[in-house]
């Protein structure tokens, strides 16, 4: 695991490097004139309470593209892709204001374009809403809030249709931190699901 873990950082690093140089593209962001643009690479995880249908909980990778549109603000947009009680993938256009040369604010209003989530008898149907603030330091690290809006239709004898509204907190880690951390989440994840999976047989 350390040995992968040193080859998906430097694999990280060389490829910001070359990013940089091929086309002025930032691998971390920063605000103009420093880059014209900037890639997305976040992981993160999410917190939230339960209503009558599902939960927001769950691990979070973002992958994206954002220009920034004068010396203090950048647009975009972004895939995000939620693992928890069910799968739901998540595209959403994504403003951002530099405060500072530290500090950021982003906000994103997602559209949920498909959605797995199951709860008894009831089944999310998308698309749905999945929106979310985040307030970052020095695209490294950030903690997320947001609220997530799916509807569920009835899929069974006595199952029940209705509208879930979660809310949520999260925490965020972006660049090259966001890379590794995604990187060993997914591989954990997937290695999970292997053992899980060839237990049942």
């Amino acid at each position: 695991m350390r040995c992968a873990f040193k080859l998906v950082s430097l694999f990280a690093v060389c490829a910001g490097s070359l990013v940089g140089q091929a086309t002025g593209l930032c691998f971390r962001g920063r605000p103009a004139p420093r880059c014209r643009a900037f890639l997305i690479t976040e992981f993160g995880v999410n917190g939230s309470t339960h209503d009558n249908f599902v939960d927001a909980t769950s691990a979070v990778w973002e992958l994206g593209l954002l220009k920034n549109t004068g010396s203090r603000s950048a647009f975009g947009a972004t895939a995000r892709f939620a693992v928890g009680a069910g799968d739901r993938l998540i595209l959403s256009p994504r403003l951002r204001r530099w405060m500072g040369n530290h500090l950021t604010l982003d906000v994103a209003p997602g559209v949920i374009v498909w959605d797995d989530r199951t709860t008894g008898l009831s089944t999310a149907q998308a698309p749905g809403f999945s929106g979310q603030v985040t307030l970052g330091y020095q695209d490294l690290i950030g903690v997320a809030a947001g609220v997530e809006i799916a509807h569920f239709a009835r899929s069974g004898v006595g199952g029940v249709s209705g509208t879930s509204a979660v809310p949520f907190v999260g925490a965020r880690l972006a660049s090259y931190p966001g890379t590794i951390a995604g990187t060993v989440g997914a591989a954990l994840i997937g290695l999970v699901a292997a053992i899980l999976h060839s237990a049942n047989y």
